[in-house]
């Protein structure tokens, strides 16, 4: 048996898909971007949010072209080839087991405000969080469909009221210092707050196992990105209007210190302890569907044909919900959050640059088939996006 059980509808791929795209960065890196840039990142962030929606809009034609588990490593096995597709595939399960170490390791940062934990703490505690999370994933997508939706609500509701509290807080005054920064850290900032919309992948990797999915998944991606753009940018900019860019910029819980001139001390813990199970859950999804891309890979050839075994009670891919487990928990030993930020960006940036040129690449060599969505100017705008990130990718402070 080699196909995945389709359960997923366009309502909860909805709810899981903006838990997946908002990650981490909204919790960290409004706080690295005003280190770097001060009051002026909330350009950063606004120019951010346009071009992830111009990447949006590549995987949604891409995946109404391809909805299969692969994900990227079948939009680029199409566009440059077998290797492509292999080198691509192979660098988005890097990403993702990065991203899943990282988001394990990031929501300690915000359980540290009620308990104080040594490194061997919380590099135990994070790989519990992977231990438990690959379970739910073992024991099928019913259920862990049904623990993502439980994050998701939870993502939405307490950045929903972090941002509607805090524009009673909001002073105009602490944006009117933007030019103070060079220039070019505006550009440096966009870097680090890319990672706030990773995660369209995600999305991709549930192709299989969604109804209908050419036609559901491209709305998804759409609705969901712009769903966390205003989440993103209604917070950032509460955050900005409401504490100096200084105290964001040396907090290692940015959104914690927010919380606190918005809503006091105590509603500043209970905003900690949802924002903890915001990168929880955020943590979940990426478990939860990376295996699939490793199936892929398996199904084709590229990998061990054992990673392609589907359980026969639980129908998911059991092998490669082990292998994945292992690995996460490697990266985990390895690094901080930041270091790990620093790994993920230049790799996650070539990624999408490979998959927003296959756009461009799939409409001169397969214009005939079929896409239920299509990128507007698709022949030349896939091509600005991409050499934009590989700009980009020039501002990493290694």
């Amino acid at each position: 048996m080699t196909e995945l059980k389709k359960s997923i509808s366009f309502n909860v791929l909805v709810l899981l898909a903006i838990n997946a795209i908002i990650g981490t960065g909204i919790f960290f890196v409004p706080g690295i971007a005003a280190r770097i840039a001060g009051p002026a990142s909330i350009i950063s962030w606004i120019l951010v949010a346009i071009l992830a929606l111009l990447v949006a809009a590549c995987f949604a034609e891409l995946v109404s072209m391809f909805p299969k588990s692969g994900g990227v490593y079948e939009y680029t096995k199409q566009a440059f080839g077998e290797f492509g597709g292999f080198m691509v595939g192979w660098i988005s399960w890097i990403v993702a087991n990065v991203t899943i170490a990282m988001l394990s390791i990031g929501c300690l940062e915000y359980l540290a405000v009620f308990i104080d934990m040594s490194h061997i703490t919380k590099i135990i505690l994070a790989l519990s969080i992977v231990g438990l999370v690959n379970f739910v994933s073992f024991r099928g997508i019913d259920l862990s469909v049904k623990v993502l939706l439980i994050f998701s609500i939870v993502t939405i509701m307490s950045l929903w009221t972090l941002m509607s509290w805090g524009i009673y807080y909001f002073d105009v005054s602490k944006l009117q210092m933007l030019d103070i920064f060079p220039k070019v850290s505006i550009v440096i900032a966009m870097v680090y707050i890319l990672e706030t919309f990773f995660g369209w992948e995600t999305v991709a990797n549930l192709a299989e196992e969604t109804k209908d999915a050419s036609r559901v998944i491209p709305k998804v991606m759409m609705i969901s990105t712009v769903a966390v753009i205003i989440l993103a940018i209604g917070v950032v900019s509460v955050a900005l209007g409401a504490v100096p860019y200084d105290v964001l910029a040396s907090s290692s819980a940015p959104l914690t210190d927010v919380a606190e001139v918005i809503m006091g001390s105590s509603g500043a813990l209970i905003i900690s302890a949802l924002i903890f199970l915001n990168i929880f859950g955020g943590a979940a999804a990426w478990i939860i569907t990376a295996p699939r891309l490793i199936f892929a890979l398996a199904r084709d050839g590229l990998l061990p044909s054992s990673l392609g075994k589907i359980h026969p009670r639980f129908q998911t891919p059991y092998m490669a919900i082990l292998i994945q487990a292992i690995l996460s928990g490697i990266i985990i030993l390895s690094g901080t959050y930041e270091l790990l930020l620093e790994m993920i960006l230049p790799l996650a940036i070539f990624m999408y640059t490979m998959v927003v040129m296959s756009v461009t690449i799939l409409r001169f060599t397969d214009p005939h088939r079929e896409r239920n969505f299509k990128v507007p100017f698709g022949k030349v705008l896939p091509v600005v996006v991409g050499l934009t990130l590989m700009f980009l990718m020039g501002g990493i402070e290694v």
